[in-house]
């Protein structure tokens, strides 16, 4: 995960699934992200940090993400990665050929349109052709990085399936 909102907004999905899936969560050094996420009680692993207000700065973070993340991926091989909005995450799966799932919610919705009526929604891209967009409400807490692991899934309750889930950050 990667902001604060998204941290909030993914950790009622993945508290209502813990019990099916087993979850990675991973999130970057960012505004607090990491205290949210332990006050939620839920368990992520850090990576990558925010670049700054410099470009060349968010470059460098960008690429030290992305290099923190490959070992990750590597040992979890996740199965889908389910994110809001992070390029790191995206770009990395490509890499490894897991599909990726996009919520595009924009949190600044109302501020940028306070005099329109703004509907209550967010829509999923997915690299999937067959797979058709959802729609879940703004208020609705949801999840970001979503992908099983086959190892943990062969090892899990009867039952229980495997995923893992990571906040707009890595896997």
């Amino acid at each position: 995960m990667s902001t604060p909102f998204q941290a909030n907004f993914f950790a009622p999905l993945i508290k209502t699934l813990e019990k099916e899936y087993e979850f990675l969560v991973t999130s970057r050094a960012h505004d607090n992200i990491f205290s949210i996420l332990k006050a939620k009680k839920i368990d992520f692993i850090p990576v990558g940090r925010h670049g700054g207000k410099e470009l060349p700065d968010k470059l460098q973070a960008y690429a030290q993400t992305i290099e923190e993340m490959i070992p990750i991926v590597r040992r979890e091989k996740p199965d889908l990665l389910l994110t809001e909005r992070w390029p790191e995450a995206v770009r990395v799966a490509f890499g490894f050929d897991i599909p990726a799932w996009t919520i595009f919610y924009d949190e600044r919705e109302k501020q940028a349109k306070p005099e329109q009526e703004r509907s209550s929604s967010a829509s999923v891209s997915t690299d999937d052709p067959g797979t058709k967009t959802a729609c879940p409400s703004p208020g609705t807490p949801a999840p970001h990085l979503v992908g099983a692991s086959p190892s943990a899934s062969e090892n899990a309750p009867e039952g229980k399936r495997s995923s893992q889930v990571s906040g707009s950050s890595p896997f």
